[in-house]
């Protein structure tokens, strides 16, 4: 999928809150959490295609796993407290490594 994901530049540079699932999954996974909001987004993302800041803007646009999609948007929307927004550009992408 190719995703355009928006958020505002006074959230990126936050920490990431610990989700308490992470504990249960064990402790490898934990140490290998970004530790920004912006970090975690851009795990996300398979291959980014454009990333840019239009002042208080920031923007990526890139390709997505769609398993991937619903924790990207459950993500954005918790952390960004609704500062930030996920839309679908291409649902059918296919793209080469």
């Amino acid at each position: 999928m190719r995703l355009r994901i928006t958020c505002s530049t006074n959230v990126l540079k936050q920490a990431v809150k610990a989700p308490a699932a992470t504990k249960n999954t064990g402790g490898d996974e934990e140490q290998k959490a970004p530790g920004t909001v912006k970090d975690k987004i851009l795990s996300y993302v398979e291959q980014v295609e454009q990333q840019d800041v239009m002042g208080s803007e920031w923007e990526v646009v890139g390709f997505v796993e769609p398993g991937a999609f619903k924790g990207l948007s459950d993500f954005v929307g918790n952390e960004t407290k609704g500062q930030g927004r996920v839309e679908v550009l291409d649902m059918a992408v296919t793209h080469e490594d």
